[in-house]
């Protein structure tokens, strides 16, 4: 049986993701997983205009994401949708390490569509 997800904004903060850093929005996504109880799962996904700069400091994209939902199907006997945050290329431009803009590459669309604080 799905479940439903609540959903509450969080402020805007610069976040070290690891190997980039990015300024922008988190969503507090909630579902109740199926195990032997239910148990409630908390999640964040990006939401809205986000910058990235890269360890040096240098700008390397800035867009806006998207918000799609999937439904996983039968994990614990149950079913439940989650939201995430995904690029439109279209929604961004992407930087060189001199400040000129360039296509991104596969690494770097991934980096940022998974980047976690």
């Amino acid at each position: 049986m799905p479940s439903s997800i609540d959903l509450s904004l969080e402020d805007n903060w610069i976040y070290d993701l690891g190997n980039l850093y990015g300024y922008g929005q988190f969503k507090i996504g909630k579902y109740m997983a199926c195990d032997l109880t239910y148990n409630e799962v908390v999640y964040k996904y990006k939401v809205g205009y986000w910058k990235f700069w890269n360890l040096n400091r240098e700008l390397i994209a800035k867009g806006k994401f998207n918000i799609d939902s999937t439904t996983i199907t039968d994990r614990g006997g149950c079913d439940f949708t989650i939201k995430m945050s995904n690029i439109n290329k279209d929604n961004w431009t992407f930087y060189n390490g001199n400040g000129q803009k360039t296509e991104p590459t596969i690494e770097q669309l991934y980096r940022i569509k998974n980047a976690e604080n």
